[in-house]
């Protein structure tokens, strides 16, 4: 893992609305902010507003992420 607040944007990302669970699955390619530089990929669990996810948009890594996929929240 790199030394890095986990802040980027959203360079790319999918919306699965056939889930198992019924629920809407986001996922999201986050390009990290400078210096890292890197784009990583993760989800967006319990997205309220799914309008809200577009390429471009700021985003958070969730610091209580377990491991395995790393999950991201929209910055406010």
């Amino acid at each position: 893992m790199f030394d890095h607040p986990g802040t980027g944007i959203i360079y790319s990302f999918t919306i699965d609305r056939r889930t198992a669970s019924g629920e809407p699955r986001v996922l999201v390619m986050v390009e990290v902010d400078p210096p890292a530089g890197v784009r990583i990929s993760g989800e967006v669990p319990d997205a309220d507003d799914l309008d809200a996810i577009q390429i471009g948009v700021a985003i958070q890594m969730d610091p209580h992420t377990p491991p395995g996929t790393p999950q991201f929240r929209l910055r406010s």
